[in-house]
């Protein structure tokens, strides 16, 4: 009897830990993804990270040689900085009092302004340029989103925060995919061969798989624990 007990228990930690650690997990492989190389080549400099790709969809734009949305490319970083504040924020009513807490959120807004030209004076005249004005609102909007999760985030029951981690994950992905394979065939073009997909797209798209299977995982577990279901909850494990 104590063996089967004991069993049972080990069981229920690894699941418990299982679940606390895909989420996190997911969210840093997302953004070490998106700077590492989507785009495979022996040349190092000619191996593209999504910051790179988004440039080089600026340029072939301009010459009107594709039709890119190359602010979705900046996606998958962007949904990462508020996904991991929302994750961040379960732990606790004041969660980032401390000093892990204060690290995820200055990492996030950092992110959140990753999509802003870095150099002065595009900085400055960014939202009245027609090129960075998208990206000028999306950093702005991320931001606030960040600084609203933070604010807000614990008070939010379970399933919506989950819920909310798997359509950032799963959407930002997807729309970034589908800008990278439209982008495929011109790069092809250029480097006279086809495009070979580099590691950095590989761990991005297994880091959203990652954040989705926590997140599910997270709200069968709740659900499963509460009679009267997940929507009235907002006790953590």
């Amino acid at each position: 009897m104590k063996s089967s007990a004991s069993s049972v228990k080990r069981k229920r930690d690894a699941g418990r830990l299982l679940r606390d650690a895909l989420t996190p997990i997911g969210l840093a492989a997302m953004v070490i993804g998106a700077y590492g190389p989507w785009v495979a080549h022996a040349n190092a400099g000619m191996a593209l990270g999504v910051i790179d790709l988004a440039e080089f969809a600026k340029f072939m734009t301009r010459a009107g040689l594709t039709s890119i949305v190359r602010e979705w490319f900046y996606l998958p970083l962007l949904a990462a900085a508020v996904g991991g504040t929302l994750w961040a924020s379960q732990d606790s009513p004041h969660p980032f009092s401390s000093a892990f807490g204060k690290i995820v959120l200055s990492l996030a807004a950092g992110l959140a302004l990753i999509a802003l030209p870095p150099f002065y004076p595009d900085l400055v005249t960014a939202y009245w340029s027609p090129e960075n004005r998208l990206l000028f609102l999306m950093s702005l909007t991320t931001l606030g989103l960040v600084v609203t999760a933070a604010a807000l985030g614990h008070r939010l029951p379970d399933w919506m925060v989950w819920s909310v981690l798997i359509g950032l994950s799963a959407g930002s992905v997807a729309l970034a995919t589908w800008q990278f394979l439209c982008l495929s065939e011109p790069l092809a073009q250029l480097y006279g061969a086809p495009v070979q997909t580099g590691w950095g797209y590989t761990l991005t798209f297994l880091g959203s798989l990652s954040v989705i299977t926590g997140s599910i995982m997270k709200i069968r577990h709740r659900a499963r624990s509460l009679p009267d279901g997940p929507a009235l909850n907002h006790h953590r494990e």
